[in-house]
């Protein structure tokens, strides 16, 4: 009688046992979901806004500007491009737009780079000095003065009213014209956006400029 109560307990500790094993790998399996499923979530994430220190910090993060980054870090305009506290709109052109821009004149990327007499210009018609403008802030038929010899371009939208921000905005010079490809990147106290296409004040005006630091170029 007692062997048969021993043989019961042991077969009813066997029993619970087994219950209790799948239940302590289920919540396992369920935590293991969970973490998962959070990992997921955190991957998933959209990418934080890129922003800088100054306007050659935010441009060196982004990879489509990396022309523009090296140029710009030697164009000798480090008390506007370097600080933290100078307030600018920046139109700064792409990879693809100064290569295209470039092309005209048979230059290459280290040429403009290694010419800061000449990347130097070209910058400053794509700084606005003094405000920093965000694209809401952008306005049909505005006109922004440039560092360059006081030069001004012109901001073209189809913005219906003062609210509809996610029109395509427009930079016109006097003869080339640029979308903004990526708004509102902030750069210490001034705001970059990316536009794809170099800006041009008249027609040879920069053929005039290559000419005098490079020599002739291939075609203008």
């Amino acid at each position: 009688m007692k062997k048969s109560l021993l043989a019961l307990f042991v077969l009813l500790g066997l029993t619970a046992l087994c219950a209790a094993t799948p239940l302590v790998s289920g919540r396992k399996l369920l935590q293991d979901d969970e973490d998962e499923e959070d990992g997921d979530s955190d991957n998933s994430a959209p990418a934080p806004s890129v922003s800088g220190n100054s306007i050659l910090d935010a441009a060196r993060q982004l990879s489509d500007l990396s022309v523009f980054y090296r140029a710009a870090a030697n164009a000798g305009l480090n008390d506007t491009l370097t600080s933290s506290t100078v307030q600018a709109t920046v139109f700064a052109p792409t990879d693809d737009a100064l290569d295209d821009f470039l092309e005209n004149f048979d230059l290459t990327r280290t040429q403009f780079i290694n010419t800061p007499a000449f990347s130097r210009l070209v910058l400053q018609y794509h700084i606005v000095p003094s405000s920093a403008l965000r694209a809401s802030q952008l306005s049909d038929n505005q006109r922004l003065t440039t560092a360059l010899n006081n030069y001004r371009i012109t901001i073209n939208t189809d913005r219906d009213n003062e609210d509809d921000d996610d029109s395509d905005i427009e930079v016109q010079a006097a003869h080339s014209d640029a979308e903004i490809e990526r708004a509102d990147i902030v750069a210490g106290q001034a705001i970059v956006h990316t536009i794809g296409s170099v800006l041009i004040p008249r027609r040879g005006f920069w053929l005039s400029i290559v000419q005098g630091q490079i020599g002739a170029p291939a075609s203008g």
